[in-house]
């Protein structure tokens, strides 16, 4: 990367330190909004189910209540749980192995820029 002057790396700071206070103000109007969005989703969810209505058009489309799946992240004891059952290891065995194996995984780091605000 080529090098740049002081001038240049002061105007870099001052931009840097706007967009991260911008983007900040901004992580808290999405999650206000975020919070408001479920509430009245839930209010709505429950006037539909109360009503039993399944489907509202609205001018831009429909709302109907929905279902989603998501599956749970494994945790370790999961994989102990499934090295005892699966290949019949002791659960010892099984927490060494599983120890063992989150222990050694592959970190990355990487070179940021941290903004650190006076008195906050």
């Amino acid at each position: 990367m080529a090098s740049i002057g002081e001038e240049l790396f002061k105007e870099l700071v001052k931009r840097y330190i706007e967009i991260n206070e911008t983007m900040a103000a901004m992580a808290k109007q999405v999650s206000a909004k975020r919070k408001e969005k479920n509430d009245i989703g839930a209010r709505i969810i429950e006037y539909m189910r109360t009503h039993d209505v399944q489907r509202c058009k609205v001018k831009t489309g429909t709302i109907s209540v929905a279902k989603t799946k998501s599956v749970k992240p494994v945790k370790k004891e999961d994989w102990v749980e499934i090295l005892v059952k699966q290949a019949h290891m002791t659960v010892e065995k099984a927490t060494e192995v599983i120890d063992e194996t989150w222990q050694t995984r592959e970190s990355v780091e990487r070179e940021v820029v941290k903004y650190a605000r006076k008195g906050g």
